[in-house]
């Protein structure tokens, strides 16, 4: 099977997972650059075993760095992708790119998306504090994947930091997660089941990066 074909198999839906995953172990070694949003592509829908196949193929063909590149120069729309790409991919070498640029980034959906893909990588060095300060961002979506990544973090200075946002969080969503991240950590503000990731529905980020 050449790259051609592979890509090909990758694509249909119809075929089994274990046709997908031998077009997988194909494109690990043979694909380049290019066809990285065709991988994308089908990474966006994936699911299970043929998700993580296609994760460790784009890390293995080092994808992160031309997503980082695209993050620090590109267009707002080729930022967002970037981002959201990355929060998929959840490799650890984007992550001094990531801290860079929630820093930097102007724009909300962008830096949310960005704090999102931090959140996920929540127990590598450097990334809790920059959660730290997404608690206090604008943007209520950068505060929910904030709080989010804080809970699953440990970060010894998360708990307190969380109940202090807390009495000033006027956003009934990020309040939420907040409230969350605190009871997993230990707090006893709030009751229930600790909160997965923010997803669309709670946050508003992913589902405008692509408009």
């Amino acid at each position: 099977m050449d790259v051609d074909e592979a890509l090909a198999v990758l694509a249909d839906d119809t075929r089994d997972e274990p046709a997908r995953l031998g077009a997988v172990a194909v494109l690990r070694t043979g694909a380049r650059i290019e066809h990285l949003d065709r991988m994308f592509a089908v990474l966006e829908r994936a699911e299970t075993e043929l998700a993580l196949a296609i994760s460790e193929a784009l890390r293995a063909m080092n994808a992160q760095a031309v997503l980082t590149r695209l993050l620090r120069t590109g267009s707002e729309r080729e930022r967002a992708l970037a981002a959201m790409r990355l929060v998929r991919l959840g490799d650890a070498r984007a992550v001094p790119a990531l801290l860079e640029c929630a820093r930097t980034e102007q724009q909300p959906r962008v830096r949310a998306l960005i704090y999102e893909a931090l959140a996920r990588l929540s127990a590598e060095p450097g990334v809790a504090e920059a959660l730290l300060e997404g608690l206090d961002d604008p943007d209520p979506d950068v505060r929910c994947h904030a709080a989010y990544g804080l809970g699953t973090s440990g970060a010894a200075a998360a708990r307190a930091a969380l109940e202090q946002r807390l009495e000033a969080e006027n956003d009934d969503v990020a309040r939420e997660f907040i409230e969350r991240a605190s009871r997993r950590l230990g707090g006893g503000r709030a009751a229930g089941t600790p909160a997965g990731p923010p997803h669309d529905d709670s946050s508003r980020s992913s589902s405008s990066a692509g408009a």
